[in-house]
């Protein structure tokens, strides 16, 4: 179950981004793949996908991410979203009813 969600909030995000898959896991500093994939990181952990389990999915998916780098992309975006409601408004538009 936690699979089906994680496919479908990374397939949400990279469409609002309008990136691919393979730009989301390049290991890359360019700022709207960094914030895609901070994205990516909060949202899968608000929605109930622990951050180990994260780790593994992404691991799955292709792309090798330790956990304090997830941890710190999460606590990055929290200080986004405060910084700029825009944040909270894509993150209020992807549906995770699975």
């Amino acid at each position: 179950m936690k699979k089906e969600l994680f496919q479908s909030i990374l397939s949400q995000i990279l469409k609002k981004y309008g990136i691919s898959k393979e730009e989301m896991y390049e290991q890359t500093k360019l700022p709207d793949i960094v914030n895609a994939r901070y994205l990516l990181f909060y949202v899968c952990v608000m929605k109930g996908i622990s951050i180990s389990r994260l780790q593994i999915l992404l691991k799955a998916d292709g792309f090798s991410m330790t956990i304090p780098t997830i941890s710190k992309g999460i606590k990055a975006m929290e200080k986004r979203i405060l910084e700029d409601a825009d944040y909270s408004k894509i993150i209020q538009s992807i549906n995770t009813n699975q």
